[in-house]
């Protein structure tokens, strides 16, 4: 069932996991529907830690103690992650 429905009949959708938790997102226009997140892992309490784009790409989140993010990394760019300051 589409979430969102846009003017051009692009329909997004989430497939949720086992507890109920958005586990990938969908696209679909007439066509076979296109992962563009999946593989979305959720931190203990709830947010996401990581996922994978459609493109390979993943991203991981590093979260403090009070589940504020201060890291978000890359596949893609191991080098280059953005810290909490």
């Amino acid at each position: 069932m589409p979430i969102w429905t846009y003017p051009d009949g692009r329909e997004i959708s989430y497939g949720r996991n086992g507890v109920g938790q958005i586990g990938s997102v969908q696209s679909s226009d007439g066509i076979p529907a296109v992962t563009l997140a999946g593989t979305i892992s959720h931190a203990p309490f709830g947010g996401p830690s990581g996922w994978q784009f459609w493109n390979q790409q993943s991203v991981s989140v590093g979260r403090d103690p009070k589940y504020r993010i201060t890291r978000l990394q890359s596949s893609q760019a191991p080098a280059g992650w953005w810290p909490r300051t």
